[in-house]
């Protein structure tokens, strides 16, 4: 039976969470030797994100991705957010994206505000 990433990264999550400092090198260590040898190497991207997704889920701190159009000061877009999502830990991932014409888009785990010019359009042209 396959192992998935989400299953690596709740075991690494939780055994270097519950190791001692001197330890966790070791563990570590050891979990890159089970990934090679069961030739899940491939995997690691993903387990690293999961584990630190579950890192931030037990610390509270929601994830934040936040695609512009141009340029933007992190400050201001983290204080915007902090109202929008009413909470008060942030990890933001803040990115320009060339594709989009103006505007941005927001997404969380759970959820995705497309505040981008593309889809204001749309909407005004599929209410005409």
């Amino acid at each position: 039976m396959a192992v998935s990433s989400k299953q690596y990264a709740e075991a690494l999550y939780l055994a270097v969470k519950e190791a001692e400092t001197k330890d966790r090198d070791a563990i570590i260590q050891s979990f890159l030797a089970r990934l090679q040898k069961q030739g899940d190497l491939s995997l690691l991207s993903r387990i690293v994100h999961d584990a630190e997704q579950l890192e931030a889920d037990e610390l509270g701190v929601t994830a934040v991705e936040v695609r512009v159009a141009h340029k933007a000061d992190e400050l201001e877009v983290t204080e915007i957010l902090h109202k929008l999502l009413e909470t008060k830990k942030i990890q933001l991932d803040l990115k320009e994206d060339k594709n989009l014409i103006g505007g941005l888009i927001i997404e969380t785990k759970n959820e995705r505000w497309d505040l981008s010019m593309k889809n204001q359009l749309a909407k005004l042209k599929q209410s005409l």
